[in-house]
């Protein structure tokens, strides 16, 4: 090989590793205030201040199973105890006070219903209930979104949008994904993919570099 060759060579994996670090800039999660993207714009409906302090997010944060994101959340009293209903694209969960522990956690598909009554949110699952007290009249708005949820989980497997990418078991070669990477973002950008699409599809893209 000569010269002009090996700075050929050198100048595309240059030109190469500057795409990579481009394209990981640009698809890096956004994170307002140093908080998780989905984690901060759910806490934007919660209307008590004082549950929605910045270490109590960071440990909802550490809650958070893989590929898991927040749809929406809602403070609560559970048996007298603060609390937080934290509904995700994965499943419902109660949170107790400090959020280190999961006092009560659902699959969508196995809740029966979800009464709203009052400042009362009652979960029905399994022949038994919990009973909810939704502070800031949050009870329906919460109740209704948690409705959508579980009649979509009843009504069988989810419709997954062909957007062009391969499927988890292909593994195409690194420029391939750095192109799908870009093609993700420009997708995003035009409004093709929601956010959760967007990030859920980003994070295992980024799994083959």
């Amino acid at each position: 090989m000569n010269a002009e060759e090996k700075a050929k060579k050198r100048h595309a994996r240059d030109a190469q590793r500057a795409k990579r670090a481009d394209v990981k800039r640009r698809l890096q999660l956004e994170r307002p205030n140093g908080f998780r993207k989905d984690i901060w714009e759910a806490k934007k409906n919660v209307f008590d201040p004082n549950l929605m302090r910045r270490p109590i997010l960071r440990e909802l944060e550490s809650q958070m199973r893989e590929g898991e994101l927040v749809e929406s959340l809602a403070s609560c009293r559970l048996a007298e105890t603060e609390a937080l209903v934290v509904m995700t694209n994965q499943r419902l969960f109660i949170a107790g006070r400090g959020f280190t522990l999961v006092k009560a956690e659902y699959a969508y598909k196995d809740i029966d219903n979800i009464e709203s009554i009052g400042s009362s949110m009652i979960i029905h699952a399994g022949g038994s209930h919990t009973e909810l007290y939704m502070i800031g009249f949050q009870g329906e708005p919460m109740a209704a979104r948690l409705r959508k949820r579980i009649a979509s989980a009843k009504s069988g497997p989810v419709e997954v949008r062909d957007v062009g990418f391969p499927l988890p078991n292909d593994r195409p070669a690194e420029g391939d994904v750095l192109d799908l990477l870009a093609r993700l973002a420009q997708l995003h950008d035009a409004g093709v993919l929601t956010d959760a699409e967007f990030d859920l599809k980003k994070g295992d893209l980024l799994d083959r570099l």
